[in-house]
């Protein structure tokens, strides 16, 4: 180790230049230049790539942003977001209720007060179990009216 000035240089590095702050490794080089504008070469190009770096990450976050606010401006208006669709059964209010197509009416409200008790998460159910029985009637109610 190598103490110049009160700064301490590690062993193995071979040439110092000053002032120390005025370069891009702060003056301590592993090998020397052979041109004096090398130095300024190493920095414009390690600038130069911090910048494209700078820029990707911005454009990469504008561009999710702007995805997000026009998702949610729009609310899926003009076209329903791929991943959000869940693929229905083909008996789904039915299957909820564990009822048969063939079910009558009042088989099916029967149902659905059974299964809203059980689902309510202030009797012990959960908030998905009760969101899934809600949306199940609202199916069904559509469909019947």
């Amino acid at each position: 180790m190598i103490v110049v000035g009160g700064c301490r240089i590690p062993a193995g590095y071979y040439n110092l230049a000053y002032p120390l702050s005025s370069y891009p490794s702060g003056g301590i080089f592993i090998r020397s230049a052979k041109y004096y504008q090398d130095y300024e070469e190493a920095l414009k190009i390690r600038l130069e790539r911090e910048k494209r770096e700078r820029e990707a990450r911005n454009q990469e976050y504008n561009d999710r942003k702007a995805r997000d606010f026009w998702s949610r401006f729009f609310g899926g208006y003009f076209a329903k977001d791929t991943e959000d669709t869940e693929q229905l059964a083909p008996d789904y209010p039915f299957s909820v209720f564990g009822l048969k197509k063939s079910a009558s009416n009042e088989d099916m409200k029967r149902e659905y007060r059974k299964s809203i008790l059980k689902a309510h998460p202030d009797r012990g159910g959960s908030n998905e179990a009760f969101r899934r029985v809600r949306e199940a009637w609202e199916y069904f109610k559509c469909k019947v009216s």
